[in-house]
């Protein structure tokens, strides 16, 4: 998982997050994930190799991962 926070950084500098929020507008309300989170993961998801959504936990259960992505959270917040 060493290498995704570097695709991490590219999506955010591409505008991914605000691609995503300004086109998908699937997420009704505010609970759960947004549509950027989602997609985010996906892709992270597959860079990672990994071939179910369920293994989100791998993602999860990446302490330095999980921080990259609550601080490019909060920045295009």
């Amino acid at each position: 998982m060493g290498g995704l926070p570097v695709y991490l950084e590219l999506a955010h500098k591409m505008g991914l997050g605000r691609s995503v929020s300004k086109y998908f507008g699937v997420r009704q309300g505010s609970r759960g994930w947004s549509d950027s989170q989602v997609v985010t993961s996906l892709i992270l998801l597959n860079l990672a190799g990994v071939t179910r959504c369920e293994d989100i936990n791998l993602l999860e259960a990446d302490e330095g991962l999980c921080r990259a992505v609550r601080r490019v959270e909060m920045v295009e917040m």
